[in-house]
């Protein structure tokens, strides 16, 4: 997926609550809440701290039926980039501060892998990554946690910011 933002009328800062920001996948009604899996591709992830994960994965239990769904994050992306829930919501995707001048566009390429049943191996996942990103990153070593109940940090409570509203937004399929 390609989206575009335009500011159209001034700068606009992309900035607010952390779980609520960015561009995210989310599981919907009828969720297991317990049996919430995300995989993370650093050894000792800590998802709280971490910036810039190249993916994430989670799998879920929605109706009773397993589900898993892994978001590749383009390099090109904005930076310091946070991963802001892992926990029983089924929620995946990453959240960004970034400003786009009037006039200017940002790019975001995101892609979703979304499958039927259990997770697929990391060295899949990786694959994908690379042929998405273009890059050749070897295998990572991988964290593996519950979904938890997390509550967001006070920072993350206050309303968000925008120098204007105006926006345009465009969503196409990456070739």
């Amino acid at each position: 997926m390609i989206s575009k933002l335009t500011a159209l009328v001034g700068d606009t800062q992309l900035d607010g609550m952390v779980k609520k920001g960015g561009i995210h996948f989310s599981a919907g009604n009828g969720l297991h809440v317990t049996q919430t899996v995300y995989v993370f591709p650093k050894k000792q992830a800590d998802p709280q701290t971490d910036v810039d994960y190249p993916w994430v994965g989670e799998s879920f239990n929605l109706k009773g039926k397993e589900y898993s769904v892994v978001y590749l994050n383009d390099p090109s992306n904005p930076r310091n980039t946070l991963f802001p829930d892992y926990g029983d919501s089924a929620k995946v995707g990453y959240f960004f501060k970034t400003t786009v001048a009037k006039g200017q566009t940002l790019t975001l390429h995101v892609r979703f892998l979304i499958s039927e049943g259990p997770m697929p191996s990391t060295e899949l996942i990786q694959k994908a990554y690379n042929d998405f990103a273009g890059r050749s990153d070897p295998v990572p070593e991988v964290t593996i946690l519950k979904g938890q109940r997390t509550s967001p940090p006070a920072a993350a409570m206050s309303a968000p910011t925008a120098s204007t509203p105006t926006i345009s937004t465009t969503n196409t399929a990456k070739p």
